[in-house]
């Protein structure tokens, strides 16, 4: 569990499990090593807006304390960086952080609020930025904000923008998604994504945000957009050219198969079943760093059905068609008792018509039935717990 902060919050995905076991960083990336087809890597850092010069020097020095202990033929898959807004971005000394977190060569992708949005004024390089942007956002800023990030990144005119769509209500959904929001939106943004419209309320609140997500998705499609991938809305006529598939669908589905570097403070690494939580303190971690440490403060394992559920929620958001045994097996979790309770949750879903497939064990997430992601996000987090725990054996 917890990939990447911006996905999982795509995803709605649980807190991080409590803490148990401890690992050593290098030799987990050392046990990684070697493989005959190299895991791709995901590199992530968490920034204040108010990023120095000083901070870009660290995580320089980060990066390239902790790719020491990585194979030279590891492929690397993008950077996502999510930058917070605790302050005003002084754009210069941000773009050196992000510039510092991995090679030129490696796609980013950037995250952040649409008010530091409107704040940034010097241009950063990025393949995408992802922009939060509440439903009660007022249409105006959000305009404004948008074609000041253009005018920003009027240097990257390949750069796609993608606008992450949130109610700020926590689970008592609005009546209806604001049109000239939407207008906005469908007129400035390469991509929209309603996801997390889905994934936060629970019980009696659960209809009332899908009846949101509904009538979020007919506005979107009215206003001209194509449904790219569950929750996930494109322009028809985009500003930039196609790739083969969109930011959304091509971290999800190639995610659960990557290992994840973490830079910066507040930073989470997987490698296997194992994460490191990076300092949340930026002092504590910049004093680690300095003396030659790594900068983690804790690590934890997850186990096969935490890694089980997490890699098939990715696929399902990224509009494929999982095989469920496949995945178990790789998650070495397909035990008799496992894969019963998997398919009666499984079929369960898929005739209510949360997911389609004729197939038990062959499932996905189609244009017909993506309004449920939040029903089947919540059982299949469910599964989690689906194995008892083994009671001691007593004394003969």
């Amino acid at each position: 569990m917890g990939n990447v902060s911006v996905v999982d919050e795509l995803l709605g995905l649980d807190a991080q499990p409590a803490a148990r076991g401890v690992a050593d960083f290098a030799a987990t990336i050392a046990a990684s090593n070697g493989m005959l087809i190299p895991l791709e890597l995901l590199v992530q850092a968490r920034l204040p807006a108010g990023a120095t010069h000083e901070q870009a020097a660290l995580l320089k020095r980060e990066y390239r304390h902790k790719s020491r202990l990585l194979d030279s033929d590891r492929p690397l898959l993008a950077c996502v960086c999510d930058i917070l807004a605790d302050s005003t971005p002084e754009p210069i000394a941000l773009a050196a952080c992000v510039a510092a977190l991995a090679p030129p060569e490696v796609p980013r992708v950037l995250a952040m609020s649409l008010d530091l949005a409107r704040a940034l004024t010097a241009p950063i390089e990025a393949d995408e930025i992802i922009i939060r942007a509440a439903l009660n956002s007022d249409p105006r800023h959000a305009a404004a904000g948008l074609q000041t990030l253009r005018s920003a990144l009027a240097a990257r005119s390949d750069t796609r923008l993608l606008v992450v769509l949130h109610d700020v209500r926590n689970g008592v959904a609005s009546p209806t998604a604001p049109h000239d929001l939407m207008r906005a939106l469908a007129d400035l943004a390469d991509m929209v994504c309603a996801l997390p419209l889905l994934t936060r309320a629970r019980g009696t609140a659960a209809a009332a945000q899908r009846a949101l997500y509904m009538d979020t998705a007919t506005r979107l499609d009215a206003l001209g957009l194509k449904r790219l991938a569950p929750g996930l809305y494109g322009q028809r006529h985009a500003r930039v050219p196609a790739r083969p598939s969109a930011w959304l669908t091509r971290i999800m589905n190639r995610l659960p198969q990557a290992d994840v570097l973490g830079l910066g403070p507040a930073a989470h690494s997987r490698f296997n079943e194992m994460h490191f939580d990076n300092h949340t303190d930026a002092g504590l971690h910049a004093r680690d760093v300095k003396r030659g440490g790594y900068g983690i403060a804790r690590t934890y394992a997850s186990s096969p059905l935490e890694q089980f559920v997490e890699a098939l929620l990715h696929k399902l958001a990224g509009g494929g068609v999982v095989d469920v045994t496949a995945l178990a097996v790789r998650c070495q979790c397909a035990s008799p008792m496992f894969m019963k309770a998997c398919d009666s949750t499984i079929d369960a879903l898929r005739n209510s018509g949360a997911l389609s497939g004729k197939d038990a064990r062959r499932v996905s997430l189609q244009a017909s039935n993506d309004a449920h992601f939040g029903e089947t996000h919540a059982r299949l987090g469910q599964l989690r717990d689906a194995l008892p725990t083994i009671a001691p054996l007593g004394k003969w």
